[in-house]
């Protein structure tokens, strides 16, 4: 994976790793219901981040199947992270009703 999409991107594997730390960690939050809010807030952040970096261009510069399957990611990661900023949204008026 790191060697079709970030090719060319300085320590690419290591990006591969600290993202899917960051996925692992913000799920966990949420499970745990420890600093969720924050958690669902820097999710979406990171998934809007994949949205312009990785697939955008993908779109732009690419032809056929590379453009079909990058449109569905970045319609899936653009869902995924309005969804975690809704999650955030609702913990937010959760906290200030109780």
């Amino acid at each position: 994976m790191v060697d079709q999409i970030l090719s060319g991107w300085p320590i690419a594997s290591i990006l591969v790793i600290i993202s899917g730390l960051a996925l692992i960690l913000a799920g966990v939050s949420l499970i745990i219901n420890i600093q969720a809010q924050l958690a669902m807030i820097l999710l979406g952040i990171l998934l809007f981040i994949f949205v312009f970096a990785l697939h955008l261009p993908s779109i732009i510069g690419g032809e056929g199947q590379v453009v079909q399957q990058s449109i569905t990611s970045l319609l899936k990661d653009a869902g995924l992270g309005s969804a975690a900023w809704f999650i955030a949204g609702h913990l937010h008026c959760a906290k200030k009703s109780a």
